[in-house]
């Protein structure tokens, strides 16, 4: 395949002209035609392998490494030079080259760049491992970074390639050049919406007209007028960049209390045309549960004058909620006493409903691997609970003096029925969708609830130990969405391990405290490892390295992005054939506030006045059962007559309102909450408008409210809701509970 620009050759070829070396000689019997050098054209990325290869036998290869000079191979019309010129920081110029400028030009080259400081940075750079290396390409690649900034008429950089570079894989060590003053704060603002969602197609478009539009005007206007217009230029970069990425700009001044907002920011928020507001105004946009947090973290960042990125949520005019990313650093305005804070806004409500369902589809596909685990789990405790059914009926029809025998099969039964309990109970968790929910939990349940829903899959390649420090600090976070990232860990664990036997394999989980207090859960194992050229893009949406059909390369992406929305971080260490380790660190939970002593005894109620209304728990108590499963309905009119109370049953809702008379009493009524023709929603509706004093004696009984509305229903402060299966106590608890 063609996989190298002739703008890449076009760079090679005036670089070895710069340095008096006739290229064509290079690479005469090479399969080239004219055609293909032609502009706009790719070559195959072996013959570009050849053409360096010779260029480094010519040169030598410490030559290579300085055979790009500044000013060669640099034409006015490229994009990437546009693009380098439209107000980008250096830094954001190496970002913006990793991520596109060489990938673009050599296809077969991923590069990442990170900064270590305002002046420090690594390059790393790796080709693809199923093609054919090149050293002398990555020691080409020193000269481009060594003068990438003089694209922007700034010194060049310091480039070091780092030791141990191979044919595939090289690490470069830069030093940047400082930026101009005079053009810091353009630069700043555009580092603020550099989390624009605009893809780099869209950049380059916009890039190449704004050259067209500048060339034009260079035409008409003297020196004066090309500088004011070049800053009208930037301008609307900028605002189409904003625009593009749903960006707003904010400035707050905490001596004047106000804040001073963009046009898309006020439209962003529910505030078209307000652009300078006091702080609370934009407060109260905020959903009542982050109006304390956004000031909280904001003042913080004042306080120790240190950058911050927070999500949260906002309420717009029509009671639509949306979510907002706030990025926001201290600047100084007029002295080190004087300071204020700049910052983005973005609309992320798209993103964010997105990531949900992205997370809530992987969790559908974990779900859908471990069906046949979670089966296996189940039949196994119902297989010896119907053995055990049908001894204790052998054994009461022949042998009816044998109680101990009869409890000790019960006894089994009851195991046998709760495990089945547990392991429902713990995938229902893990798949109901509510993410945003939070709240304190400690990480060792987090664990234990993981292995448990993946240990049918797993405890057949390896064995699972665990290692619980018991100083592990408690973690705010979703219980089912940490669940899920320690579920994914485990499971990828576990395909990771070689086919041997089970005692040989290992899995190892556990949670610790670091000495910073933040709280550690790890996933160890000693499978094969992970590729030292593999590590960098471990974490990349849709990478992966398991075959077709196996793995979506989701998962690690969206465990990285759920650490991260908990303030978290996800790291790995590997070695090849040794193993890996997974390690999550979250922030520990605030210490949880001191018990409140004890209020004093209350003085007694006084006597309450007679009434006229028959009292309920005269006589014996009724309880009406509403149920669509006969079986059911016979138990509890079994369970129930038992304890004393009598029973009238109805087989669906609308049967149980029938029997709810004007004159009728009842001690509590028991409805099923799913049924198909009148369900316990519309019964509680009725119920309210008729006798609403019954209301406060209605008991819910579900298996899982399946639908939305059932859902939002059963999740109110105000049902009484039992989970089926539930044992007799906890029923006549609640009876006793709600009419004693």
């Amino acid at each position: 395949m063609n996989e190298v620009t002739t703008q890449t050759v076009a760079l090679l070829v005036d670089a070895l002209e710069a340095r008096g070396i006739r290229p064509d000689r290079l690479w005469a019997d090479l399969p080239l035609s004219p055609a293909e050098l032609q502009p706009g054209r790719r070559i195959a990325w072996s013959t570009w392998v050849r053409m360096m290869a010779r260029v480094e036998d010519t040169c030598g290869a410490d030559q290579v490494e300085r055979l790009f000079v500044p000013g060669a191979g640099v034409r006015t019309g490229h994009r990437f030079v546009h693009l380098a010129n439209a107000f980008l920081s250096v830094r954001d110029l190496f970002a913006l080259f990793a991520r596109w400028g060489l990938r673009r030009n050599l296809m077969v080259i991923t590069a990442r760049f990170a900064a270590h400081g305002p002046r420090h940075a690594d390059f790393i750079v790796t080709i693809d491992p199923d093609r054919e290396g090149s050293l002398p390409t990555l020691r080409f690649i020193t000269g481009i970074l060594h003068s990438l900034p003089t694209l922007q008429h700034l010194p060049p950089a310091t480039v070091r390639l780092a030791p141990g570079a191979t044919p595939h894989h090289a690490r470069y060590r830069l030093e940047l050049p400082g930026e101009p003053s005079r053009f810091a704060r353009a630069r700043r603002v555009l580092r603020m919406a550099g989390g624009a969602s605009a893809t780099l197609d869209e950049l380059e478009q916009q890039a190449t007209e704004l050259a067209a539009k500048n060339h034009a005007l260079e035409q008409q206007l003297d020196e004066t007028a090309r500088a004011g217009a070049a800053l009208a230029a930037h301008d609307e970069w900028l605002r189409l960049a904003l625009d593009a990425g749903r960006i707003g700009i904010w400035r707050w001044s905490p001596t004047e209390r106000r804040i001073r907002l963009s046009d898309e920011l006020g439209r962003m928020v529910g505030l078209p045309g307000q652009t300078d507001l006091d702080t609370g105004q934009l407060v109260e946009r905020f959903h009542p549960d982050d109006r304390a947090r956004v000031p909280a973290v904001r003042d913080r960042a004042l306080h120790h004058g240190e950058a911050f990125e927070i999500e949260c949520r906002v309420v717009r005019p029509s009671g639509e909620l949306g979510w907002l990313q706030i990025k926001g650093r201290p600047i100084a305005r007029t002295g080190p006493d004087q300071v204020d804070l700049v910052g983005t806004i973005a609309d992320i409500s798209d993103h964010k409903l997105l990531d949900s369902r992205l997370r809530f589809a992987d969790r559908l596909i974990a779900a859908g691997t471990l069906a046949a685990g979670v089966a296996h789990e189940i039949n196994n405790p119902l297989g010896y609970v119907l053995g055990n059914l049908e001894l204790i009926r052998q054994q009461l029809a022949t042998m009816p003096a044998v109680a101990p025998t009869v409890q000790a099969s019960l006894a089994q039964m009851t195991d046998g029925l709760e495990r089945i309990r547990d392991v429902v109970a713990d995938l229902r968790a893990f798949a109901r969708p509510d993410e945003d929910v939070v709240s304190r939990v400690a990480p060792r349940v987090v664990c234990e609830v993981a292995i448990r829903i993946v240990s049918s899959l797993v405890r057949h390649r390896a064995e699972v130990t665990t290692a619980f420090a018991a100083d592990t600090p408690d973690v705010i976070a979703n219980q089912s969405r940490l669940g899920q990232v320690v579920i994914n860990l485990i499971v990828n664990a576990s395909q990771a391990l070689p086919d041997l036997a089970t005692t040989a394999n290992r899995i190892e989980v556990g949670t610790r405290r670091l000495a910073t207090g933040e709280a550690v859960i790890e996933v160890r194992d000693n499978g094969s490892g992970i590729a030292p050229e593999v590590l960098p893009r471990l974490f990349d949406p849709f990478f992966t390295t398991k075959p077709a059909g196996v793995g979506t390369g989701l998962g690690l992406a969206i465990c990285q992005r759920i650490v991260g929305s908990l303030h978290g971080r996800i790291d790995v260490e590997s070695t090849p054939g040794a193993g890996s380790t997974f390690t999550i660190v979250l922030p520990p939970a605030p210490p949880e506030a001191a018990a409140a002593p004890p209020a004093p005894p209350a003085p007694a109620p006084a006597p309450a006045p007679p009434t006229t209304a028959t009292p309920t728990t005269a006589g014996p108590r009724r309880v009406l059962v509403i149920d669509d499963e006969p079986v059911l309905r016979r138990l509890l009119r079994t369970m129930l007559e038992t304890e004393g109370y009598q029973v009238v049953d109805a087989d669906g809702g609308r049967a149980g309102l029938a029997h709810v008379t004007d004159e009728a009493t009842f001690h509590a009524v028991l409805c099923d909450l799913m049924m198909p023709d009148v369900d316990g929603v519309a019964v509680h509706a009725e119920l309210t408008r008729r006798r609403p004093e019954l209301t406060a004696r209605l008991v819910f009984m579900s298996g899982g409210a399946v639908s939305e509305r059932t859902r939002a229903f059963a999740d109110r402060p105000d049902i009484v809701l039992l989970t089926k299966p539930f044992a007799l106590d906890h029923l006549l608890g609640v009876l006793a509970s709600i009419a004693p």
